[in-house]
């Protein structure tokens, strides 16, 4: 019996041992699941946070993407209306060319005159001859034009461009931002909503 008992004291032992192993190793996996749990967490969540950063960027780049979408869109319907509106004007201009204007031109250039050859287009083609035999130069010919003279001198090295669309044009270039802020730009009583 006395082997028995110290079989069983080694028995008992190993178990006690067997068990303090198996507890020790229960506890270590536990700290481990702990710890990655807890490291998982901490990745989540900084995860969360880059996401949430992304998305913000990305509402931020969208939204201003929209906005210029959007004054793409705003001067684009601006630049056809500013188009139309040059072009009504020049239509009218034109509609209410007279000869009185040509023989004003002949009147202040009459010193540029002298043996020149002078270019109209066809409708205003009989007073630029009549103006052009009485200042000493000549008619050179029609030109496609809504109104105005071209004097050219006598070797054809120099024109003078006194054509309607060329004195519209330089107005216009001269006046587009006041007539574009007249238009289009907000004005301090005519706001809807609160001021800025």
């Amino acid at each position: 019996m006395a082997l028995e008992s110290v079989i069983q004291g080694i028995l008992d032992e190993g178990k006690k041992e067997a068990e303090k192993t198996i507890a020790e190793g229960r506890k270590e996996r536990d700290d481990n699941l702990s710890r990655t749990r807890k490291e998982g967490e901490k990745i989540i969540a900084a995860k969360k946070v880059e996401a949430e950063k992304q998305a913000e960027r990305i509402k931020t780049q969208e939204t201003a993407r929209a906005e210029i979408e959007s004054k793409k869109v705003v001067l684009k319907a601006q630049k056809e209306s500013l188009d139309e509106i040059y072009s009504l004007t020049l239509q009218r201009l034109s509609e209410r060319w007279s000869g009185k204007l040509i023989e004003e031109i002949f009147r202040q250039k009459s010193g540029e005159l002298k043996n020149c050859s002078v270019y109209s287009n066809k409708a205003d083609r009989q007073t630029v001859e009549r103006m052009a035999s009485s200042h000493g130069c000549k008619f050179g010919g029609e030109i496609d034009c809504h109104g105005g003279i071209i004097i050219e001198n006598e070797d054809k090295t120099v024109r003078t461009d006194y054509l309607l669309e060329t004195i519209l044009q330089t107005i216009w270039d001269d006046s587009a931002i006041e007539v574009t802020s007249l238009l289009w730009e907000d004005k301090p009583n005519e706001r809807v909503g609160p001021a800025d």
